[in-house]
């Protein structure tokens, strides 16, 4: 299996089996994007976590080229479908713990919210009140999907025929979120980080065990935050709790090789 991060949480994964999965397509319009949407050129699936702008600019271009299957939350399938001319066809709207065998891989999808522990001030907040800022070039369309993209989120577990386990995880990780991981034991951990604190993520690797922990979505905080520190302090507490759990931090824009060692092409 071969894995590349691109930024935020757009990974391209390609099986053993030569399908693609493209998790939240947000490229073009990110400021730190190590290839063009371009460089990716064919796709079997697209995995939506939600659906604010920084996780689905793509998703009508790669739709209009690829016809891919668009797995994410029954919400999310509804406002997807309202917002963009997507064919209901190749929209997988799933409900929680709901599985898609599609014969080489399988989903699974996990309902969250975007909650982030660190941030207890967004509970005390109207969704209407919350800023919001598009970058430049983006339709107002975009503002319209924000409600249902802080309330309605989904995480994927994915299951390759040979039996290669991949968590991709989102947003926040409070005690509930963690209880719905623990009957997942994926080989692989696709984390949102830093927006978690280290002791949740280090509970959520105790409990569920992987082999390897990849970050995204750290490159939103490159310009107000030490985010190498913050990697690297996060590393050492993983390998000091975590033993038999190697913490990844890959290279945008550059394919790694997965199997029982890591390999970067």
């Amino acid at each position: 299996m071969k894995i590349r991060w691109i930024d935020t949480s757009c990974f391209e994964i390609e099986t053993d089996e030569k399908e693609i999965i493209v998790t939240d397509p947000y490229i073009d319009e990110c400021e730190n994007h190590p290839i063009s949407s371009d460089e990716i050129n064919a796709m079997d699936y697209i995995l939506i976590s939600h659906t604010h702008f920084d996780h689905i600019t793509q998703l009508d271009k790669y739709y209009q080229l690829y016809k891919p299957k668009i797995l994410c939350s029954r919400t999310s399938s509804i406002e997807l479908l309202k917002t963009f001319d997507l064919s209901g066809q190749c929209m997988f709207g799933m409900d929680h713990l709901e599985n898609l065998d599609f014969g080489n891989t399988s989903f699974t999808r996990i309902s969250a919210k975007h909650s982030i522990p660190s941030r207890k001030e967004r509970h005390l907040v109207r969704e209407s009140e919350v800023k919001f800022e598009l970058p430049d070039g983006l339709d107002e369309k975009y503002l319209k999907l924000n409600i249902s993209g802080y309330t309605d989120f989904s995480n994927f577990y994915i299951e390759t025929k040979n039996n290669t386990r991949i968590l991709f995880w989102g947003g926040g990780l409070t005690i509930e979120q963690i209880n719905q991981a623990k009957q997942f034991r994926p080989d692989i951990i696709l984390m949102q980080i830093p927006s978690n604190p280290n002791s949740e993520i280090i509970k959520l690797i105790q409990l569920i065990g992987a082999s390897w922990v990849i970050p995204h979505h750290h490159d939103t905080y490159l310009k107000t935050k030490n985010v190498d520190k913050m990697m690297e302090e996060l590393k050492k507490e993983i390998e000091t709790n975590c033993p038999s759990t190697q913490f990844i931090n890959l290279q945008s824009g550059k394919w790694y090789q997965f199997n029982k060692t890591i390999i970067k092409e």
